[in-house]
């Protein structure tokens, strides 16, 4: 029988990011960890202890540990345990490997602000905004990702930063108030992502209090994809899902590694987002032409189907000639580039929420096998759909 391994994992289980870390590595355990696991409730720094924190984990005689950067310090990369470091929420720089033979899980903040801005253009919007943190690396980095997405489309984004300090008791009410006052002078309809999901959720309960209309007036959108909140939330609350099982389950191999003495050159584990969930925050099309309107509307809602640039012709009235310059003008792209848009988006959906393999998918959505199916959504994203579903769903 294989050496049990005892492994340490202190990590958060309130929010989504931390409760994927741990669905991974529990995977991952239970397939190939012959592990021992020990969380913050199961090993915990003994509070009544003459012991230090360092001393019990020595004594304890753990193989390894799963840590926020957070709780790092150097009596515990002194011990020299194999160590996978989370720098999700934090911007610091990464621990070198050849020092403390650790790996860091970072976050492609970047990635989750473009995709954002790309589910708010392929709906029309022309009036964008960011909502989130100030001074607050990972926020600023989404921002940046979605800010960067819009200009390039020939927009500006309006961004408002929550002041990272609370000194007064009553700053948070004054927050709210000057967020309240910031949503309403947003030209309308609007776009608006949040930093996460929690921020999310708290500019819808404002927009409700102000009496505006989400996601007709207002549509927003958080990143994490936390399915509590974002189905406590009123209208449920579309969001960036990011592949933290993946991450999770990478750190746990790598980790098992380090413990059997491996070398293993560096690389850290980087937590990408996969899809837009979308929910009813954002599910509107923000164009002003309602033929061009009534035909994304028809795109989008049959894009389980092979259908043609004719078909949507056909659902409006004007004809092929005019609706490709109305698309032209409205969305800057063709019919045919909607359409393939939609449907290329759909198999990443479906290849990130179900288990169905390729062939099945493209039985499902009406290509003509494996090859056509990589084809179509390779052209879309850059990579076919298996590369897909293993770099960024852990599947």
């Amino acid at each position: 029988m294989p050496l049990l391994k005892k492994v340490i994992l202190l990590i958060d289980k309130s929010g989504a990011l931390g409760r994927g870390l741990l669905k991974g590595i529990a995977r991952y355990s239970q397939l190939h960890g012959h592990w021992l696991v020990f969380d913050e409730q199961t090993f915990c720094f003994s509070k009544n202890s003459a012991a230090s924190p360092i001393r019990e984990i020595r004594n304890f005689g753990a193989d390894g540990i799963i840590m926020p950067r957070s709780t790092i310090k150097e009596d515990i990369l002194a011990l020299g345990l194999p160590c996978i470091i989370s720098e999700l929420r934090v911007q610091m720089p990464s621990i070198p490997y050849e020092r403390v033979g650790s790996f860091n899980i970072l976050g492609d903040d970047l990635a989750a602000g473009k995709m954002a801005a790309e589910h708010f253009l392929d709906r029309g919007f022309k009036n964008f905004a960011f909502c989130g943190h100030d001074r607050v690396f990972w926020s600023e980095e989404r921002a940046s990702g979605f800010t960067k997405r819009i200009e390039q489309a020939g927009f500006t984004t309006s961004i408002y930063n929550q002041p990272a300090t609370r000194r007064r008791p009553n700053s948070r009410q004054k927050q709210q108030r000057v967020l309240s006052q910031w949503l309403n002078s947003l030209p309308k309809p609007a776009a608006v992502m949040a930093c996460n999901d929690e921020h999310a959720r708290i500019v819808l309960n404002l927009c409700k209090t102000a009496g505006i209309s989400v996601p007709y007036e207002i549509a927003v959108l958080g990143v994490d994809n936390d399915e509590l909140l974002c189905s406590l939330a009123n209208p449920a609350l579309s969001s960036v899902a990011l592949n933290t099982e993946r991450a999770g389950y990478q750190a746990a191999e790598l980790l098992d590694r380090l413990m059997s003495y491996e070398t293993i050159p560096y690389k850290d584990i980087i937590v990408q987002p996969t899809i837009v969930v979308q929910r009813l925050s954002t599910d509107t099309i923000a164009i002003a032409e309602p033929e061009v309107k009534k035909a994304v509307k028809f795109i989008t809602d049959n894009a389980t189907r092979a259908i043609s640039v004719r078909d949507v012709v056909e659902s409006t009235g004007p004809s092929r000639r005019e609706m490709e310059r109305r698309f032209r003008k409205f969305l800057g792209i063709t019919i045919h580039k909607q359409i393939r848009k939609a449907r290329a988006g759909q198999i990443a959906k479906m290849l990130a929420e179900t288990n169905l393999t390729v062939s099945e998918i493209a039985i499902l959505l009406g290509f003509n096998g494996v090859e056509h199916i990589a084809r179509y959504f390779k052209k879309e994203y850059g990579i076919n759909p298996t590369q897909y579903r293993k770099r960024y769903c852990g599947k």
